[in-house]
C-alpha cells in the first residue's frame, strides 16, 4: 500500500497571505533603498534636533538632515498608498485571479 503524502494545495486564503508577505517584503526592500533601516534611528534625531533650533541659527547641515526625513517621508507616503492598494487588491483576488496577480513596482 502507498500513501500519499503529498501537502494539498495552497487555500486561497494561504496565497493571499503569501503575496501579502511579498508585498511587503517588498515595500521594505523599496524604503531600504531610500534610507537603510540602520540610518533611520540617527536621521530622526538629527532631524529632531534641527527642527528644534530657530531658522535662524540653523546651519547648512541641519537643513540636510531635515531634508532628508522629509524626501523619506514623502517616499514613505507613496510607497504605502501602493501598498495599501496592493492589499486591497489583494483582499479582492478569486481563485481565478491569484496566481495572475503580480506586484506593484515601488519607484524612487
Amino acid at each position: 500500500m502507498v500513501i500519499d503524502d503529498t501537502p494539498p494545495p495552497p487555500s486561497l486564503e494561504e496565497k493571499k497571505n503569501k503575496l501579502l508577505s511579498d508585498l511587503r517584503f517588498a515595500e521594505n526592500i523599496a524604503m531600504e533603498k531610500i534610507l537603510p533601516a540602520r540610518k533611520i534611528r540617527l536621521a530622526h534625531i538629527k532631524y529632531n534636533d534641527a527642527m528644534s533650533l530657530d531658522e535662524s541659527v540653523r546651519t547648512d547641515e541641519h537643513q540636510k538632515d531635515i531634508e532628508l526625513i522629509t524626501t523619506v517621508q514623502g517616499f514613505r507616503n507613496q510607497y504605502a498608498l501602493i501598498a495599501a492598494q496592493a492589499e486591497a487588491d489583494i483582499d479582492d483576488l478569486t481563485e481565478q485571479t491569484v496566481d495572475s496577480w503580480q506586484l506593484p513596482e515601488f519607484k524612487s
